[in-house]
């Protein structure tokens, strides 16, 4: 028996929305193709087959009271627009964070014409599935960064990971074995730090080896380990680096943030946090468009005020 694929949106949305998301993409999948039950127009239930198809490559009719023209796509969501086959992988896509750049290269179509479908999709979802539509749009928008239970458990999984090694005083030697009560002090291009404010690095009396609890690790050779934390806590938070640094003790470039934020989510997936790293990666693309939104916004305001 072949496993079905789970869809990659329902590592977004609640598990009480999972239904309505595959509800509507169900809908969008068959609805072109359905044969109506009434004429659009006048409303009378006897109708004949004309000789004419639609967009969705179906028949079109004539009603048999008024005498008008139609099809299933007459006055419904989908009126007026082509290639009704890429519908349900759209809803798809977009339900699981994809940005319209992304789209448009998956879907062969044009930026606008995905703009053009998010608008009907949010009619859809309005109409026919209103509490998805209630959860979607804020988070969509970027206005609620409200997690899924698996989410919120791979955040704390992480966190946890990470503030643990940060403030481990003792280790194991790799090598013989042998117990290490300490830190040792760390020089070098690091500087001689204090014992509480150096990476967990050890040193090993037996064996003369020494070494760090990051070793072996996608952020083992990262600086500033006094900000990992606070820097994780912002990242996890679905915030943008030009965010995280701003609440920051310490100034970093956007160069090293950008850098520290895939070392973090190169961690992330060793640890097979998936679902955290899914939502991260969605959280950054609707920043993105958040602020697309607040720059258009601006420039609206100011044309309106140039023409005033």
């Amino acid at each position: 028996m072949i496993k079905k694929k789970i869809p990659d949106y329902y590592k977004i949305i609640p598990e009480t929305l999972h239904k309505d998301a595959d509800a509507l993409v169900d809908y969008v999948r068959y609805f072109p193709y359905q044969t109506p039950s009434q004429c659009p127009y006048c409303g009378y239930h006897s109708f004949r087959q004309a000789t004419d198809i639609n967009a969705a490559g179906q028949p079109r009719f004539n009603c048999n009271r008024c005498e008008r023209n139609f099809s299933q796509l007459t006055g419904s969501y989908f009126a007026h627009m082509s290639h009704m086959e890429l519908w349900p992988d759209f809803v798809i896509y977009r339900l699981s964070g994809l940005s319209f750049q992304k789209l448009s290269r998956l879907l062969n179509i044009s930026e606008n014409a995905c703009q053009i479908r998010e608008r009907k999709l949010y009619q859809m979802m309005e109409d026919l599935f209103p509490a998805l539509y209630q959860w979607w749009k804020p988070h969509h928008e970027f206005k609620d960064r409200k997690v899924t239970d698996q989410v919120a458990k791979e955040r704390a999984t992480f966190l946890k990971w990470l503030k643990t090694r940060i403030e481990q005083q003792t280790a194991n030697c790799p090598i013989c074995g042998k117990f290490i009560k300490q830190r040792a002090f760390v020089g070098g291009h690091l500087g001689k730090l204090s014992q509480n404010k150096s990476r967990p690095y050890f040193e090993c009396s037996r064996c003369r080896k020494s070494f760090s609890v990051f070793k072996d690790t996608p952020i083992d050779k990262l600086t500033h380990i006094d900000l990992w934390l606070p820097f994780a806590k912002g990242l996890c938070q679905g915030k943008s680096n030009y965010q995280i640094m701003d609440t920051l003790p310490t100034m970093i470039m956007k160069k090293t943030a950008s850098n520290w934020r895939n070392k973090f989510i190169e961690q992330m997936k060793l640890m097979e946090l998936n679902e955290l790293v899914f939502w991260l990666e969605w959280q950054r693309s609707r920043n993105k468009g958040a602020e697309t939104r607040k720059v258009k916004q601006r420039e609206a305001k100011q044309k309106s005020k140039s023409k005033n």
